[in-house]
């Protein structure tokens, strides 16, 4: 027993576990992890390979002796790593489902995790695959506790602080695993409240607030048009404790924003007055002077962004830890990895 335990731990550690999760000898380069960051109860590490060149990143909080969760994400992947009191048998693979505070509409994320035997670790969890880097980030960014079972358990996890904890995350990928500097971010006023304006008269940008089935204000100026020739507007909706940059129109009854991997349609608004200029950009560059129009439930800053495409101009919202530029689509929130940032 104790030498197939000792072969076991091994061999899972330097193998595939199995198809579609590969990963490379973990355990022995977790030994040699490098601290980054500390986020409140947070740690964020860099998890070398075996030559000790930086593989990834990682963000993990203790809940007591043996249990934690973490978020890794490195070139090409995110995962959900977590363990606690549990049945499940190392080295195999299991269906499971996960939620952040409450199931989607279509139900949970049904994936399957990995059950992981380290030996400095003790044993763990991870989830990589059909994680929507667009929308579950942003649920696990602005939620309260996230839920994950299998056939035969249960698992919460109280998300407090993950909001900085992955922001530092992504950070550290950026500057340490993917080796370049992190986007410069302009140094922007308060965001705005959707009733009252604090920029002055004079800016040449400001927000008024309105409420479907009013006409467009006259001094509100086009972000783009549509194939049809309608004006495309830019917007911040309230959702979520936040407000989100997004697309008005006459064909919208409020402001569209991409949230959580859905179309949400805000109807407490506000629509964008004045022009600014438009930033060519990419890969989640956000320029100097960006506009801070919206803002994250903690108050972080959302900047606008606009795509234009073959079927029509999309406003929507970029921030530190996006890939793109994230707006609404057909139901579903999508990003697109060549965009405008609206500049002051």
């Amino acid at each position: 027993m104790f030498l197939e335990r000792t072969w076991r731990r091994g061999a899972i550690a330097c193998l595939a576990l199995f198809a579609g999760f590969q990963f490379s000898c973990e355990a022995a380069a977790h030994a040699q992890a490098k601290p980054y960051a500390r986020k409140g109860e947070w740690i964020v590490e860099v998890i070398p390979d075996r030559s000790g060149r930086p593989s990834f990143c990682r963000a993990k909080r203790p809940y007591g002796t043996e249990t934690w969760l973490a978020f890794s994400s490195g070139k090409g992947r995110f995962a959900i790593e977590f363990s606690g009191p549990g049945s499940l048998v190392a080295g195999d693979k299991y269906a499971v489902q996960f939620w952040i505070d409450r199931p989607r509409s279509e139900g949970p994320t049904s994936t399957f995790a990995a059950k992981v035997d380290d030996p400095n670790d003790w044993e763990f969890m991870r989830i990589r695959d059909n994680i929507d880097e667009i929308g579950d980030i942003d649920l696990l960014m602005n939620g309260k506790v996230l839920h994950i079972r299998s056939a035969s358990e249960k698992w919460q996890y109280d998300l407090r602080g993950a909001n900085a904890a992955l922001q530092t995350l992504f950070e550290c990928r950026d500057r340490v695993v993917l080796n370049q500097k992190a986007p410069p971010v302009a140094q922007a006023a308060p965001p705005p409240s959707p009733a009252v304006n604090p920029r002055p008269r004079n800016a040449p940008l400001d927000w008024v607030k309105t409420a479907p089935g009013r006409p467009m204000d006259p001094r509100a100026k086009p972000a783009g048009t549509m194939p049809d020739g309608l004006g495309v507007f830019a917007c911040i909706g309230a959702h979520n404790g936040g407000m989100h940059p997004g697309t008005a129109g006459v064909w919208i009854e409020g402001c569209s924003i991409g949230f959580g991997g859905r179309e949400i349609v805000a109807r407490n608004y506000s629509v964008m007055l004045g022009t600014g200029r438009w930033v060519a950009a990419s890969q989640g560059t956000i320029p100097q002077r960006a506009h801070a129009g919206g803002h994250e439930a903690d108050g972080q800053p959302l900047y606008v962004c606009r795509v234009r495409l073959q079927d029509g101009t999309f406003v929507g919202k970029i921030r530190r830890g996006f890939n793109g530029c994230n707006y609404s689509d057909r139901g579903r929130e999508r990003t697109a990895g060549s965009y405008d940032v609206l500049t002051e």
